[in-house]
């Protein structure tokens, strides 16, 4: 018995050395036995399980193990193939060594379903053996659902009759059924591209609300370039295409555009589209009172250089000059058997008549010229009345009395009514400008006086300016208008974030604020001549300016405004500025300006040094007739001219501000919004 046991433990011994090699899916592929006994092998039959070893003796019967378990697996019985095809009755006996493999069955399958999509997979259990449900049809726009394969080429269609009996990947087929299209107008200001859904390889078309229209350009077909070659064809829209795109307009240009500039800021201007193949402008109808337009149009507003509209050669602004109308006015004198009327008159448009002697007529006094003969005509003023159109005056008469009128001139001023003086006169006769008293002493604007007199008017109101020449038949009351000045420094102004130029360096925010002491006056020092003893400067190129920030309690009108101004150096070629080269915007709206900008000249002690101290400041009135809304007012001075003088920074001709007055009624209240703090760094 002892002699068996050690043989036995030699045999182990010697199967444990002779380790059948298993694959990764269990199957063996050495054994060793001898010829009395047997080895007979169970494999789990599963990766990992291992097996166990029965020596049987050659004609005895093998004893098949206990179950093995597995997790989520039925175990089936014992084959002795792999691929579980052959049983085994283990009753039979055992001749030669012999392997059993384990069969199993799953209890559950995984089956996961793919859609081909952003879609998450989802992922069911089957019990073995049954069906798996298909889940309701999925939907992606642009996509038919062609079913569920079991390859991820969708070639091979899935059976959901069939039991599932291991685990399944399903892969979600689909054909393209719509694509999307987009149309590119392709051009700077063009609309937004449009989107449209369209079936795959059947006809695109825009939708009926897209118009194919681009100004000065014809519509040449879609590319699939931005930029298409000359070579390049367009896609036919009617074929369709086979998946999204981006198609891009083409434009061919058809017409130039000549914008026609009437050269004036009451007029908007026009532009024309004229035919690449007939460059031959035509231009529009402008019709601007008091003026007649030229034949010819110039390549610039200051009308050096005409154009020829029969040779139009590419987009251009192009400006309108204008010749101002004459216009005749006729003297009636307005009673039967009247001789020795006044000569017609020509007379431009807006200018005032040459005052014609006084006519005479036995017994009556000449009332003056009137716009009728009847007597409820309205009198002429020929001192103030301008000429629009071609007129008649008729003079107007009155039986003739003796005697003496008197005239009194009076104003107001303080508050209190000032008798400024009377002047005794024949009725029937005039006063004269030779006989007019003086004008009040305070009328020189360019001393401290806070006051300045406008004029002499026939009513309280101010509205009718006086005539000396009417005829006085009665005593007369004659009305000054005096107005009260409000100063605001040029160096209060908002200067944030402004630039300007000269002497050849940038000057920025409150390096354009400059002292008193660079200005002189013979023997006088600086400080005479600058308000406040500061001033901005440097507004020496195009766009440069500065902006007064006004407040009025009530609306303004017919206020004077005046510009205390100095020039930078000797020599300025452009002197007087005027609306088109300096600008005055009132509110954002340009002021038209009647009186000319003319810039203060260097005296002659300073003619040959234009480094030297600066000329003295002069005040210079640019309009009697300037008016502010109620409320908040901006009031803008914009260099707008590009004169190179050749000085270095110097690009544009432009004054020194050291203030502005604007001289209103003494009960309207203006105040400035000052930025004192520009000043304060200096």
């Amino acid at each position: 018995m002892k002699s068996r046991n050690k043989l036995f433990k030699v045999l182990a011994m010697f199967t444990a050395m002779s380790m059948v090699l298993v694959g990764c899916d269990g199957k063996p592929s050495i054994s060793i036995s001898n010829e009395d006994n047997c080895r007979v092998t169970f494999f789990i039959g599963y990766p990992g399980a291992g097996y166990t070893v029965q020596t049987v003796k050659s004609g005895e019967t093998a004893t098949a193990p206990s179950d093995p378990i597995r997790d989520g697996y039925t175990f089936n019985g014992w084959t002795t193939d792999y691929e579980g095809l052959e049983t085994f009755d283990f009753e039979s006996p055992i001749t030669s060594d012999t392997e059993f493999y384990g069969q199993w069955s799953k209890n559950v399958n995984i089956v996961t379903f793919k859609y081909n999509t952003d879609k998450s997979d989802d992922v069911v259990n089957v019990d073995a053996g049954a069906k798996v449900s298909e889940p309701a049809e999925p939907v992606r726009d642009g996509y038919t659902f062609d079913g569920w394969f079991l390859n991820a080429l969708c070639t091979e269609p899935y059976d959901f009759d069939s039991v599932v009996v291991e685990d399944l990947v399903l892969y979600c087929g689909w054909t393209r059924s719509a694509i999307s299209i987009t149309f590119n107008f392709n051009y700077t200001g063009a609309p937004t591209n449009v989107v449209v859904s369209a079936s795959v390889n059947q006809e695109v078309a825009l939708p009926p609300t897209v118009v194919l229209e681009r100004d000065l350009y014809a519509f040449a077909g879609w590319y699939t370039k931005a930029f298409p070659a000359e070579t390049d064809v367009a896609v036919d829209l009617t074929v369709g295409f086979e998946d999204d795109i981006i198609l891009y307009a083409k434009w061919v240009r058809q017409f130039y555009a000549v914008t026609f500039n009437p050269n004036v800021s009451t007029l908007q201007p026009i532009v024309v589209r004229v035919p690449l193949a007939n460059p031959v402008a035509v231009p529009p109808v402008f019709v601007r009172e008091g003026y007649t337009l030229d034949a010819t149009w110039y390549t610039d507003a200051a009308l050096t250089t005409p154009y020829n509209l029969n040779e139009v050669k590419d987009d251009i602004t192009i400006y309108a000059k204008w010749n101002i109308n004459s216009y005749t006015v006729k003297f009636d004198l307005n009673y039967e058997g009247a001789t020795g009327a006044p000569n017609d008159q020509s007379i431009k448009y807006q200018g005032l008549i040459n005052r014609p002697a006084n006519p005479t007529r036995d017994g009556y006094v000449f009332l003056g010229w009137f716009n009728g003969a009847g007597d409820d005509a309205t009198e002429f003023n020929v001192a103030t009345d301008k000429i629009t159109s071609d007129k008649t005056l008729y003079a107007h008469w009155a039986v003739a009395t003796s005697g003496k009128a008197t005239v009194t001139f009076t104003y107001i001023k303080g508050g209190a009514t000032v008798t400024h003086a009377t002047v005794e006169v024949d009725k029937g006769d005039f006063i004269g400008a030779d006989k007019m008293p003086n004008k009040p002493a305070f009328a020189n604007t360019h001393t401290d006086n806070d006051y300045m007199f406008i004029n002499w008017y026939t009513d309280a109101a101010l509205t009718n300016e006086y005539d000396p020449n009417k005829v006085i038949n009665n005593d007369t009351m004659i009305y000054g208008r005096i107005v009260k000045r409000n100063t605001f420094e040029a160096e209060f102004v908002n200067l944030q974030d402004m630039h300007g130029v000269g002497s050849s360096v940038e000057l920025y925010e409150e390096a354009m604020i400059f002292s008193y002491e660079k200005i002189g006056a013979g023997n006088n020092t600086g400080v005479d001549w600058v308000s406040n003893g500061w001033y901005v400067a440097g507004l020496y190129y195009s766009g440069a300016g500065i902006n007064f920030e006004i407040m009025a309690d009530q609306a303004i009108e017919d206020a004077v405004l005046v510009m205390r101004v100095s020039s930078e150096f000797k020599e300025l070629h452009h002197n007087p500025l005027t609306p088109e080269t300096y600008s005055v915007l009132v509110n954002g709206v340009e002021f038209e300006y009647e009186l000319p900008l003319t810039l203060p000249l260097p005296n002659t002690e300073r003619e040959n040094d234009p480094d030297g101290e600066k000329t003295p400041f002069e005040d210079v009135i640019i309009s009697y007739h300037f008016s502010l809304s109620e409320g908040y007012n901006m009031i803008s001075f914009i260099t707008n001219n590009s004169w190179d003088y050749g000085a270095g920074t110097f690009r544009a001709n432009a004054p020194m501000i050291d203030c502005i007055y604007i001289f209103t009624e003494e009960t309207n209240g203006l105040t400035m919004i000052e930025y004192r703090e520009f000043l304060n760094r200096k």
